[in-house]
């Protein structure tokens, strides 16, 4: 360390030891003549401690106390002389006596503006006092904030020297809160801001004048409409106001901020049906009161909805406009997308607000593409305008009493537990509805048709849409049965076969049903035998033991009856022996049948071709000719005469054995007419004369010559005649 080092070190602290001596000195002589210690404030001037200290706070015979504190607080003088600030509005005797509300010499701790302080200037307490009467008037936000909240030092026991209590502070909101404008408005904060509320409130600014700051526009921060280093910048329109530009401030339309979701061709309409400038046109619909313009106080009537292509007319009329957009009318709207809400719907394009309520089902086939006037009514869905000829056009048309029916005979509603979720289908079945006959139609026949050439239960096959009653059953189709129709069978309706059987009816709601007989024909248990049909004329004489039950694979009567006619017979000889045990012989096998079968009356397939025959023997068919002259006529045996030959004259009477005479070899000779003679009869009819006869010669021959033919009747022992 150098040797003059040292020496200023030495010069430091004789100095400071010289200083304390001298300040204790006068401390201890203050001491001797104070009434009290100074508060820490005033002990800090060295120049009133002392003697001397006393004239400088109590004055002289020139100065009173008072101009000796108001020599040092200078500021406070300046208040009362200008009348102004706290001291200025004070009464008289208050201020000319500082010592009355400022004591002394009450020791170090001592504050010199206390509470009693506020009381004598009025005011019980300090947070009481709200600054009334000063150029900074307390108000809303500031009457809240504690007195040190500003005034730092205003509770300190102990002021640094130039440290001011109350005084002193700048009354520019800058000097307290922070300037975001960077001194680009000015320092008249309060003139916008003002101090009942924060500042983004801006609760003083009075926007009135020239565009008024209510509803939506209330809630907005000024940077959103009046953005930096633009010509609707702040600073810009306050130059303009306080006439440093030239250019005048001008009220802006809704479109300098808003961007139109509308389209252009729907403003231009709007604007000329309400008679105003486009882009004034906004405000007739939004106000600036709604929270939105998407609100529920929109003013927008149906008369203007026209406008946008879509006129409000009945069925349309009477809805709500929140039913077709969604977010209109909510009291606190939340944000919507535009186009969502308002997608400018077409007025025919019906599924825009009603969603497709068919779930797709006309997105393929005929209608694909197609909108929901194609089927419905433009003024109401129910019923609907769907037309035959437009089913037509489907893969089911509509034919015969199909025509006629509603449609939700066939297009059923889902049942009531099939729900969405479960079968992706909420409303009547249309496409995929089945074709099938069956689907409707309860099955008349009871399943008759499950199986064989018709199996599949196809009723189309045999039915038209026209009737169920009406068959189109074919004679072709018949054939592919165990029955086919031949002959008569073709001309015979179904019903002669196939009856309807009402004991096995069935109940059926079926359309096709209504109004006809429940009774229902059986077909497949149909008998095929023909005496299931036909009366069997021969009474069994035909099926006796012994008889052939197959003819060539036929049976029944078909073994010698065609479907043609019972009339006529197959084309084969009939064995008369066989079948009746009576073999045709001679003239018997010539005769028609009807010499011994008369046609019956009525003749036909119903009614049988023939009778019987009348009987086996002779007499059953023929007269007796010989009138009773071989006895009665049912006992006469003819065969022991007659054979069936050609003729009845062909005999096997031998005249030497079966008669009492016997012909010699000159009667031999002789015709049988010769002898036997013809007589009349009394009915007038005429027979041969064989018994009784004469056997002497004198009965045939007399000497005259032979005898004449009787004219008379037989003898009644002719006509008795008994062998």
């Amino acid at each position: 360390m150098s040797i003059q080092t040292s020496l200023k070190r030495t010069s430091v602290w004789i100095w400071l030891l010289s200083g304390g001596i001298v300040l204790g000195s006068v401390y201890w002589d203050a001491q001797d003549i104070s009434p009290g210690e100074l508060a820490n404030s005033h002990a800090q001037e060295i120049r009133l401690l002392g003697a001397e200290g006393c004239s400088a706070c109590h004055g002289d015979e020139q100065h009173s106390m008072t101009d000796a504190c108001l020599t040092c607080h200078k500021d406070i003088h300046s208040q009362i002389n200008v009348k102004n600030g706290l001291h200025g509005l004070l009464a008289t005797e208050l201020v000319s006596e500082c010592a009355t509300c400022h004591s002394e010499h009450h020791g170090p701790d001592f504050l010199m503006t206390n509470y009693r302080s506020f009381q004598l200037a009025g005011f019980e307490k300090p947070e009481e006092f709200g600054h009334t009467g000063l150029d900074f008037h307390l108000t809303g936000e500031h009457l809240k904030l504690a007195c040190d909240a500003c005034h730092k030092s205003a509770f300190n026991e102990s002021l640094q020297k130039g440290e001011k209590r109350f005084l002193g502070l700048n009354q520019e909101c800058a000097t307290c809160h922070d300037d975001v404008h960077q001194g680009a408005y000015g320092t008249e904060c309060a003139s916008c801001h003002g101090q009942h509320g924060p500042f983004e409130e801006v609760a003083e600014f009075d926007h009135t004048k020239f565009f008024p700051l209510v509803g939506s526009h209330d809630q907005l921060n000024c940077s959103e409409c009046h953005q930096q280093e633009t010509a609707l910048s702040v600073e810009t329109l306050l130059q303009r106001a306080r006439g440093e530009s030239s250019h005048p401030i001008a009220v802006r339309s809704c479109a300098e901020c808003h961007k139109s979701p509308h389209s252009e061709g729907f403003i231009n309409l709007v604007s000329q049906s309400l008679q105003v400038a486009p882009d004034q046109s906004c405000q007739h619909c939004h106000s600036a009161l709604h929270e939105s313009f998407s609100g529920h106080h929109e003013t927008f009537d149906k008369i203007l909805h026209n406008c946008s292509g879509f006129p409000l007319t009945a069925p349309h009329d009477n809805v709500s406009c929140k039913t077709c957009h969604v977010g209109f009318g909510n009291e606190k709207p939340e944000p919507i997308e535009f186009r969502s809400a308002y997608p400018g719907r077409e007025a025919d394009n019906c599924r825009a607000c009603h969603g497709d309520p068919h779930n797709g089902q006309f997105e393929e086939g005929a209608f694909r593409g197609s909108d929901c006037l194609v089927c419905h009514d433009w003024h109401q869905f129910q019923p609907s305008a769907f037309s035959v000829a437009q089913h037509n056009l489907t893969q089911f048309p509509l034919h015969g009493s199909h025509a006629n029916l509603d449609c939700d005979q066939c297009h059923k509603l889902p049942a009531p537990e099939a729900t969405f979720a479960t079968t992706g289908v909420s409303s009547r079945i249309f496409r995929g509805t089945p074709t099938e006959c069956s689907h409707c139609h309860d099955d008349p026949h009871q399943g008759e048709f499950q199986e064989g050439p018709f199996g599949g239960n196809d009723c189309r096959m045999c039915h038209n849409e026209h009737s169920f009653a009406h068959s189109d059953f074919t004679i072709e189709q018949h054939a592919q049965t165990h029955f086919p129709l031949t002959g008569a069978h073709m001309a015979v309706g179904c019903n002669a076969c196939h009856p309807r059987d009402n004991s096995q009816a069935v109940a059926s709601d079926a359309v096709a049903n209504v109004g006809e007989e429940p009774a229902v024909p059986h077909f497949n248990s149909t008998p095929t035998q023909c005496k299931s049909c036909h009366e069997d004329v021969h009474q069994g004489a035909f099926d006796r033991p012994g008889l052939p039950d197959v003819i060539e694979g036929r049976v029944g009567c078909a073994r010698c009856h065609s479907t043609e006619s019972f009339d006529t017979l197959r084309d084969i000889t009939f064995d008369h022996a066989l079948w009746t045990g009576y073999p045709l012989l001679g003239a018997h096998g010539r005769a028609q049948c009807s010499a011994c079968h008369s046609p019956r009356a009525n003749a036909g397939v119903e009614a049988g071709g023939y009778t019987q025959a009348l009987g086996r023997n002779c007499q059953d068919c023929h007269s007796d000719p010989h009138a009773g002259q071989f006895g009665p006529t049912a006992q006469t045996d003819c065969t022991r005469c007659h054979v069936e030959g050609n003729s009845f004259s062909e005999l096997i009477f031998n005249h030497q054995k079966d008669s009492q005479f016997v012909l010699d070899k000159n009667h031999a000779k002789l015709p049988c007419a010769a002898c036997h003679r013809p007589v009349r009869l009394r009915d007038g009819r005429t027979a041969i004369h064989y018994k009784p006869l004469g056997s002497e010669c004198g009965d045939c021959h007399v000497p005259t010559g032979p005898r004449a033919p009787a004219k008379t009747q037989l003898p009644s022992e002719l006509r008795k005649g008994q062998r």
